[in-house]
């Protein structure tokens, strides 16, 4: 019975995290998008008058950085499955 409440628990945090990174992942995502667009636009633009290849260095990085978020996302995912199967295995004995 304890071991029920405490996975319920666990559960409940698990799902509160993903939601969080959830929408942080589509924040940054959205975020990375408008940037890349609004680069790219002043890359090409006519008035840029230089250039430089340095003004595309976000676009390549900023991937970098969400990858870990979305890496955790994938790991709280996996938690949740296991714990939901875990808590079904408990509910049939």
């Amino acid at each position: 019975m304890n071991k029920r409440i405490v996975a319920n628990n666990n559960l409940e945090i698990l799902l509160k995290r993903r939601r969080l990174l959830l929408i942080f992942s589509l924040f940054f995502t959205t975020v990375y998008i408008i940037i890349t667009i609004i680069l790219l636009i002043i890359f090409f633009s006519n008035s840029y008058l230089n250039k430089s290849l340095n003004i595309l260095f976000p676009i390549i990085v900023i991937p970098f950085t969400i990858t870990p978020l979305l890496t955790h996302l994938y790991q709280i995912n996996i938690e949740i499955k296991a714990l939901r199967q875990a808590n079904q295995s408990l509910n049939y004995t």
